[in-house]
């Protein structure tokens, strides 16, 4: 992971802690303590967990260490299953996965059973739609979410026209 989006992380994590009203619009969790066990991790994930253990940023989530194994049951119905993916969050209820070969971050419809590809790697899907102007993208309604909101006020999206 690039020292930015460190920086980036840092920044928003401080900010969210400094405001008790921000707790509702998301929360970013300290590095993960990894143990042995993480080594069947995708090790895109693993450098996520060394950044942060799970996070709440709007309507997407991305699971802490702890919570990984409890959702890879998704990752069964795709082709390649748990060898080719992982499971590592969601938004509005909707899997997110990350190709263990190729590192790309996907959205799995799971009415359509269809997958959509987000971002050619986690770090890019977490700089540009977690943290960043994608995330308006992913929610065509952004100007009435929170998260959108407090990225705009931090500076990190600016309204586009």
């Amino acid at each position: 992971m690039h020292e930015n989006l460190n920086q980036i992380i840092d920044q928003v994590r401080t900010e969210l802690l400094k405001s008790p009203e921000h707790i509702v619009i998301g929360k970013i969790k300290d590095a993960a303590e990894l143990d042995e066990s993480a080594k069947i991790i995708a090790s895109d994930y693993r450098k996520v967990l060394n950044l942060f253990d799970g996070a709440r940023c709007g309507a997407i989530d991305l699971w802490s260490y702890a919570d990984l194994r409890q959702y890879q049951f998704r990752v069964s119905d795709v082709e390649g299953g748990p060898n080719a993916w992982i499971e590592i969050g969601q938004v509005l209820y909707e899997p997110l996965l990350l190709d263990r070969a190729k590192g790309s971050v996907y959205l799995l419809n799971t009415d359509r059973e269809q997958l959509r590809l987000l971002a050619d790697n986690l770090q890019s899907f977490l700089k540009n739609d977690v943290f960043g102007p994608g995330y308006a993208k992913l929610f065509p309604d952004c100007e009435h979410d929170d998260w959108y909101l407090f990225l705009r006020k931090m500076g990190l999206v600016y309204l586009e026209g």
